[in-house]
């Protein structure tokens, strides 16, 4: 009975949580923009970022990466995107509405999953291998910090407060809390 109520209380949180979520608040190989018009869809074997018109169903755009886009996130209220290019260690900037790459910064080696703040101007990034956490400022393109986290870093998302941000170990499962004010874990 007692894990019955648990397992219900569980489903109930989850559910809240993903109904409450927007875009960009959390790592996935799909983004959808905040106004609900675009789909952003990392492609893995081919290089590429396929853009979605929602409205129509079509593919607006089909952008040319590089080696192994994993994490895309549309950055706040915009059209603009990044992308985490891992077999490039790039992430790259992309306009969606015209298929145009606008900017890329080197990070340090296997970028993995991106997230941004609310308003865009942040931008959130796992390196798996070094296990650390960057910091992107979306407006100078350049990275403001980068933090060590933990191990083989892959899954990421930003509270709504854009306050902390939850880190995923790939291999031992552990889920790590940073706070963004403090750098803490």
């Amino acid at each position: 009975m007692h894990t019955r109520v648990f397992l219900v209380t569980l489903n109930l949180l989850i559910l809240a949580n993903i109904n409450s979520a927007s875009a960009g608040q959390s790592n996935s190989l799909m983004d959808i923009s905040a106004d609900g018009r675009l789909l952003a869809c990392s492609n893995r074997d081919s290089g590429t970022v396929s853009i979605v018109n929602l409205t129509d169903q079509r593919v607006a755009h089909e952008i040319a990466v590089g080696k192994h886009p994993e994490g895309v996130s549309f950055l706040g209220g915009t059209h603009q995107l990044a992308v985490a290019v891992y077999g490039d260690d790039v992430i790259k900037l992309l306009n969606a509405d015209s298929g145009d790459v606008i900017n890329r910064i080197e990070v340090f080696d296997e970028p993995y999953g991106v997230v941004a703040s609310s308003d865009g101007k942040r931008i959130f990034v796992t390196l798996d291998y070094p296990g650390k956490l960057v910091e992107i400022d979306s407006e100078k393109w350049s990275v403001v910090r980068e933090l060590s986290i933990g191990a083989f870093l892959r899954g990421i998302c930003i509270d709504a407060a854009d306050q902390r941000v939850l880190v995923t170990e790939f291999h031992s499962t552990k889920v790590k809390a940073v706070d963004l004010v403090t750098g803490q874990v």
